[in-house]
């Protein structure tokens, strides 16, 4: 496993196709956050094609951070682990739809399912 740190989240690739991003309490993330992180995943040499966003903070997205989605490249799955969260429904309406997401409120089920889906 490698971690990494950007400048409003942590990630671990575990270097079998799946990565977890934590993101920062309190932030919200802007477009040019969101870039920053997506470029960076785009460009990971184990290219991992499922990630888990680990909700243990609290943090937020505007309009024009999740219509920079479309800039992703590697990313099919989504794992959402949302430990006392609510989903996002905004974020579910205008998910892209060529990206399998999937909310969990146990973190095991959802790296469970994102092994399961990055070996198919």
């Amino acid at each position: 496993m490698k971690e990494y740190r950007l400048s409003f989240v942590t990630l671990y690739d575990y270097e079998n196709g799946i990565i977890e991003a934590i993101v920062d309490d309190g932030v919200e993330i802007n477009k040019d956050k969101f870039i920053e992180f997506i470029d960076f995943v785009n460009n990971l040499p184990s290219a991992p094609s499922g990630m888990l966003a680990n909700r243990t903070h609290s943090y937020s997205f505007t309009f024009d951070a999740l219509l920079s989605f479309r800039r992703n490249q590697s990313l099919r799955y989504l794992a959402e682990y949302l430990h006392d969260k609510k989903p996002n429904v905004i974020l579910e309406a205008i998910w892209p739809r060529n990206i399998n997401m999937q909310t969990f409120r146990k973190y095991d089920e959802a790296m469970q399912w994102l092994e399961e889906k990055v070996q198919q």
